[in-house]
């Protein structure tokens, strides 16, 4: 029986991709862990994020009623509609950051796998 002789650059390539590949995985793990949380967030407040990510959009937002223009001085409608908002915006954000992380750890892997091909 035979040996199978393996260069020590394929073997050098070959842990360099592994690694690469480990990297990549823990920056996708990143980016699940982010698209939960925002995922939770806009659950919780019936926010919709669209399928590619591009969309945050709020079903229910709360408009002014009639209540609101003969109790001016009451603010706790006011108070909930902005609180509501921020919570609109930071899920924005949130979901943003998942995708710009996506994208750099994509990018990162394509070029770490392509340097290593030549």
């Amino acid at each position: 029986m035979s040996k199978l002789k393996v260069s020590p650059q394929l073997l050098k390539n070959i842990g360099e991709l592994i690694k690469v590949t480990a990297e990549a995985q823990e920056g996708l793990g990143n980016v699940s862990t982010m698209v939960m949380e925002a995922e939770s967030r806009a659950s919780h407040f019936g926010f919709k994020i669209s399928a590619d990510g591009t969309m945050v959009n709020d079903l229910n937002p709360i408009k002014k009623s009639f209540g609101d223009l003969v109790s001016p001085w009451d603010t706790d409608h006011e108070d909930d509609k902005k609180e509501r908002e921020e919570h609109l915006e930071e899920c924005k954000v949130q979901v943003r950051n998942a995708r710009k992380k996506a994208d750099e750890v994509d990018r990162a892997y394509e070029a770490a796998v392509a340097g290593k091909a030549h």
